[in-house]
Protein backbone atom coordinates (compact mmCIF):
# COMPACT_ATOMS: atom_id res chain seq x y z
CA UNK A 1 0.00 0.00 0.00
CA UNK A 2 1.68 3.90 -0.61
CA UNK A 3 2.04 5.88 1.80
CA UNK A 4 -1.28 8.27 0.67
CA UNK A 5 -3.46 4.58 1.07
CA UNK A 6 -2.21 4.73 4.11
CA UNK A 7 -2.80 8.10 5.23
CA UNK A 8 -5.94 7.90 3.22
CA UNK A 9 -7.08 4.86 6.16
CA UNK A 10 -5.37 6.48 9.06
CA UNK A 11 -5.67 10.21 9.50
CA UNK A 12 -10.09 9.58 9.62
CA UNK A 13 -9.31 6.42 11.52
CA UNK A 14 -7.00 8.85 14.10
CA UNK A 15 -9.78 11.88 13.95
CA UNK A 16 -12.40 9.49 15.12
CA UNK A 17 -10.56 7.87 18.24
CA UNK A 18 -9.68 11.41 19.25
CA UNK A 19 -13.11 12.28 18.99
CA UNK A 20 -14.69 9.20 20.90
CA UNK A 21 -11.67 9.92 23.61
CA UNK A 22 -12.17 13.68 24.17
CA UNK A 23 -16.12 13.01 24.12
CA UNK A 24 -15.20 10.54 27.33
CA UNK A 25 -13.01 12.54 28.79
CA UNK A 26 -15.14 15.50 28.97
CA UNK A 27 -18.05 12.21 29.99
CA UNK A 28 -16.15 11.48 33.40
CA UNK A 29 -14.88 15.61 33.83
CA UNK A 30 -18.89 15.56 34.73
CA UNK A 31 -19.01 11.94 36.45
CA UNK A 32 -15.36 11.97 38.08
CA UNK A 33 -15.66 8.70 36.66
CA UNK A 34 -13.07 7.53 33.91
CA UNK A 35 -13.67 3.86 33.50
CA UNK A 36 -16.13 4.49 30.45
CA UNK A 37 -12.06 4.89 28.47
CA UNK A 38 -11.66 1.02 28.61
CA UNK A 39 -14.87 1.20 26.61
CA UNK A 40 -13.94 3.45 24.34
CA UNK A 41 -10.11 2.33 23.80
CA UNK A 42 -12.10 -1.38 22.83
CA UNK A 43 -14.49 0.33 21.03
CA UNK A 44 -11.97 2.78 18.83
CA UNK A 45 -9.51 -0.66 18.06
CA UNK A 46 -12.44 -3.05 16.58
CA UNK A 47 -13.99 0.64 14.88
CA UNK A 48 -10.93 0.93 12.82
CA UNK A 49 -10.88 -2.53 11.99
CA UNK A 50 -14.40 -1.47 10.45
CA UNK A 51 -13.57 1.42 9.13
CA UNK A 52 -10.37 0.32 7.31
CA UNK A 53 -12.58 -2.50 5.78
CA UNK A 54 -15.32 0.57 4.64
CA UNK A 55 -12.53 2.86 3.11
CA UNK A 56 -9.59 0.63 1.42
CA UNK A 57 -9.84 0.38 -1.96
CA UNK A 58 -8.01 -3.54 -2.18
CA UNK A 59 -10.06 -6.56 -3.44
CA UNK A 60 -13.21 -7.12 -0.93
CA UNK A 61 -12.63 -10.08 0.51
CA UNK A 62 -9.90 -9.25 2.95
CA UNK A 63 -11.36 -5.91 3.76
CA UNK A 64 -14.93 -8.21 4.54
CA UNK A 65 -12.92 -10.32 6.81
CA UNK A 66 -10.61 -7.79 8.64
CA UNK A 67 -13.73 -5.78 9.33
CA UNK A 68 -16.34 -8.63 10.62
CA UNK A 69 -13.48 -9.70 12.88
CA UNK A 70 -12.29 -6.73 14.09
CA UNK A 71 -15.58 -5.46 14.34
CA UNK A 72 -17.08 -8.59 16.33
CA UNK A 73 -14.12 -8.78 18.82
CA UNK A 74 -14.46 -4.84 19.74
CA UNK A 75 -18.27 -4.87 19.87
CA UNK A 76 -18.25 -7.50 22.02
CA UNK A 77 -15.32 -6.25 24.14
CA UNK A 78 -16.96 -3.02 24.65
CA UNK A 79 -20.38 -3.96 25.14
CA UNK A 80 -18.82 -6.73 28.20
CA UNK A 81 -16.73 -3.45 29.57
CA UNK A 82 -19.73 -1.34 29.25
CA UNK A 83 -22.45 -3.69 30.70
CA UNK A 84 -19.99 -4.73 33.27
CA UNK A 85 -18.33 -1.86 34.80
CA UNK A 86 -19.95 1.28 33.47
CA UNK A 87 -22.60 2.96 36.23
CA UNK A 88 -20.31 1.06 39.03
CA UNK A 89 -18.15 2.92 41.46
CA UNK A 90 -14.70 4.17 39.23
CA UNK A 91 -12.03 1.63 38.94
CA UNK A 92 -9.51 1.84 41.32
CA UNK A 93 -6.49 2.18 38.65
CA UNK A 94 -8.28 5.67 37.89
CA UNK A 95 -9.70 6.19 41.47
CA UNK A 96 -6.02 5.84 42.24
CA UNK A 97 -4.50 7.96 39.49
CA UNK A 98 -7.20 11.05 40.13
CA UNK A 99 -5.79 10.93 44.13
CA UNK A 100 -2.15 11.07 43.19
CA UNK A 101 -2.21 13.45 40.47
CA UNK A 102 -4.68 16.20 42.85
CA UNK A 103 -5.46 19.18 41.04
CA UNK A 104 -3.91 18.33 38.09
CA UNK A 105 -6.07 15.47 37.38
CA UNK A 106 -8.02 16.58 34.45
CA UNK A 107 -5.09 17.89 32.47
CA UNK A 108 -3.88 14.25 32.95
CA UNK A 109 -6.45 12.41 32.23
CA UNK A 110 -6.89 14.53 28.86
CA UNK A 111 -3.18 13.49 27.73
CA UNK A 112 -4.10 9.88 28.98
CA UNK A 113 -7.46 9.47 26.87
CA UNK A 114 -5.87 11.15 23.88
CA UNK A 115 -2.77 8.41 24.29
CA UNK A 116 -5.60 6.18 24.10
CA UNK A 117 -6.41 7.10 20.76
CA UNK A 118 -3.21 7.09 19.92
CA UNK A 119 -2.47 3.56 21.17
CA UNK A 120 -5.96 2.19 19.50
CA UNK A 121 -4.03 3.21 15.98
CA UNK A 122 -1.16 1.56 16.80
CA UNK A 123 -2.48 -1.62 17.74
CA UNK A 124 -5.34 -1.75 15.03
CA UNK A 125 -1.65 -1.89 12.61
CA UNK A 126 -2.43 -5.57 11.86
CA UNK A 127 -6.04 -4.78 10.95
CA UNK A 128 -4.39 -1.57 8.42
CA UNK A 129 -1.77 -4.14 6.77
CA UNK A 130 -4.73 -6.69 6.09
CA UNK A 131 -6.67 -4.43 3.90
CA UNK A 132 -3.94 -3.41 1.94
CA UNK A 133 -3.49 -6.90 0.45
CA UNK A 134 -3.98 -6.37 -3.10
CA UNK A 135 -4.74 -10.47 -4.07
CA UNK A 136 -8.10 -10.98 -5.10
CA UNK A 137 -9.25 -14.30 -3.01
CA UNK A 138 -8.47 -15.19 0.61
CA UNK A 139 -5.32 -17.10 1.81
CA UNK A 140 -6.29 -20.33 3.83
CA UNK A 141 -4.12 -18.59 7.19
CA UNK A 142 -6.53 -15.53 6.56
CA UNK A 143 -9.50 -18.41 6.57
CA UNK A 144 -7.96 -19.71 9.60
CA UNK A 145 -7.37 -16.24 11.48
CA UNK A 146 -11.10 -15.51 10.54
CA UNK A 147 -11.88 -19.01 12.32
CA UNK A 148 -9.34 -17.88 15.13
CA UNK A 149 -10.85 -15.27 15.86
CA UNK A 150 -14.50 -16.53 16.61
CA UNK A 151 -13.04 -19.30 18.92
CA UNK A 152 -11.58 -16.33 20.63
CA UNK A 153 -14.49 -14.47 21.00
CA UNK A 154 -16.62 -17.13 21.86
CA UNK A 155 -14.34 -18.32 25.36
CA UNK A 156 -13.95 -14.54 26.03
CA UNK A 157 -17.63 -14.50 26.30
CA UNK A 158 -17.82 -17.98 27.76
CA UNK A 159 -14.99 -16.62 30.40
CA UNK A 160 -17.04 -13.22 31.34
CA UNK A 161 -20.17 -15.32 31.85
CA UNK A 162 -18.55 -17.41 34.24
CA UNK A 163 -16.62 -15.05 36.33
CA UNK A 164 -19.60 -13.19 37.02
CA UNK A 165 -21.07 -15.97 37.82
CA UNK A 166 -18.45 -16.29 40.01
CA UNK A 167 -18.53 -12.73 41.38
CA UNK A 168 -22.22 -13.19 42.10
CA UNK A 169 -21.77 -15.87 44.72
Amino acid sequence: MSLDAILSLVLPGLTGCVTVMVLLWLRQTRTRNATAVDVGWSACVGGLAVLYALLATTPSVHRWMVGLCGGVWGARLAWHLWSDRVGKPEDGRYATLRASWGAQAQPKFLAFYAAQAVLAVLLATPFLLAVGNTSSSAHWTEVLGCAVVAIAVVGESTADAQLARFKRR
